[in-house]
Order: C-alpha cells, then structure tokens, then sequence
C-alpha cells in the first residue's frame, strides 16, 4: 500500500464515519461520531497493535454500561460499522497505525 493509497483509504473511512446515522429514542438523528472517542481508540490501537483487540473493545464498549450517554454507545457502533464493512482488520499493522491516524485527523465533529 502505498502512502497515498493509504491517504485515500483514511478519507474514504472518515467520510463513511461522518455519513453514518442513528434515530436516537427522542426522534432526532445522531450523525457520525466524536473525534475524541475515534481518538481513544486510536491511541488504545497504537499501544497494543493488535487489529484483533480493536475488534473486540468495540464490541465490548458498543454493549458497555461504562458509556455515561448512549451517544457515545452508538458513536462507536457507527465506527465499527465502517471499519467491518471497510476491511480494516484485514490490514497490516503499519498501514492501519498510519491510516486510522489519518482517519482521527480527518473526523468532523457532527452534534
């Protein structure tokens, strides 16, 4: 993969992200995600380097009581809705690091 490969990929995911939408119970929608949240993900990604366990904090925070709001909750369903259908897990570890970096930099604050 080359560099700008790599860039291409990151912006496409970011937009996928910042295009998703949940009907929160209140009736209003609930687009993208928060850039922190992406970002702590990233720096716990960073840390281990291990796709597989980025996988399943996810899966892990989505069914969690730990979120304060269920935003946040839905913030990461719509980051691994994208990750999943994007094939992220399959990468290598060095094109991931540099991609999902690219992906919190390029992240709108939605709400």
């Amino acid at each position: 993969m080359t560099t700008q490969d790599r860039l291409d990929y990151a912006h496409d995911l970011a937009e996928q992200i910042n295009q998703q939408s949940t009907r929160m119970p209140n009736n209003q929608w609930l687009r993208g995600t928060d850039p922190n949240e992406f970002k702590k993900l990233y720096t716990v990604f960073c840390r281990t380097q291990d796709l597989k366990n980025l996988k399943m904090l996810l899966d892990r925070l989505i069914r969690s009581q730990f979120c304060r709001s269920k935003r946040t909750n839905i913030y990461y369903e719509h980051i691994r809705n994208v990750l999943e259908q994007n094939r992220v897990y399959q990468l290598e570890v060095a094109d991931a690091i540099e991609v999902l970096g690219w992906v919190g930099r390029l992240l709108k604050k939605q709400n």
